[in-house]
């Protein structure tokens, strides 16, 4: 059934998250905050959270220890998230986002609890 309902859209990206194994986490952070300019506002035992404009952080780099590296001849066509946090301009936004996916049969995977 096609609709004409203008869906919602996020205005921003709030941030994004990495994984990498812990032999390659101090690298990964390093090359992140030199990329980014940004700095770390958080680190804790397994993750680095960094942050480059006025966000509280615009990307979180978690050490896995079950993160495989993706085979070289697997890598042209790789391609992997670990998660994106999308911003949206009022709760009434994310309500209506909520049931417009939900309506096309979207659901959520998971519940952040990073509101």
């Amino acid at each position: 059934m096609a609709t004409t309902e203008k869906l919602v859209s996020p205005s921003s990206i709030g941030h994004f998250g990495i994984r990498t194994t812990p032999e390659k986490f101090e690298a990964m952070v390093k090359w992140h905050l030199d990329f980014f300019g940004g700095r770390e506002v958080l680190r804790n035992a397994k993750a680095s959270f960094i942050q480059w404009d006025e966000e509280h952080h615009r990307m979180v780099i978690v050490q896995d220890d079950s993160h495989e590296q993706i085979p070289a001849d697997k890598r042209p066509t790789a391609a992997t998230v670990y998660h994106i946090a999308f911003t949206l301009n009022s709760l009434e936004d994310l309500a209506t986002s909520y049931e417009q996916k939900k309506a096309r049969g979207i659901l959520p995977t998971g519940l952040s609890t990073m509101a």
